[in-house]
């Protein structure tokens, strides 16, 4: 399972669904995860939804509901660090535990 995979997964296992495939940005309050910037890595990323020039009035909910997600990913064994990134996104690097399965012999 690649670390994507699992982050989805396991956040799925909770209730948690990212946002659908080709939404556009900033129009919801939500989180997306994709391909990290190292091999077995993923990205985390909640945005905010946008409402007018230089007001992300939902910044508060996406850093909520990112750390909210980090908790449901660290309590199943993942490591992280803050990814690059800012307002209105808040990015997250996720590392997931090496799953047995996934070790080669």
């Amino acid at each position: 399972m690649d670390a994507r995979t699992w982050v989805e997964s396991t956040l799925h296992s909770e209730g948690h669904v990212p946002l659908p495939a080709g939404h556009t940005r900033f129009t919801d309050t939500g989180f997306t995860v994709g391909d990290g910037p190292q091999p077995g890595t993923a990205t985390l990323t909640a945005t905010a939804k946008f409402t007018g020039q230089d007001k992300y009035e939902h910044w508060g909910e996406a850093q909520t509901l990112a750390y909210r997600l980090l908790g449901v990913l660290t309590a199943a064994g993942a490591g992280w660090e803050d990814g690059p990134g800012r307002e209105p996104d808040h990015v997250l690097t996720i590392y997931p535990p090496i799953v047995s399965s996934d070790v080669q012999a």
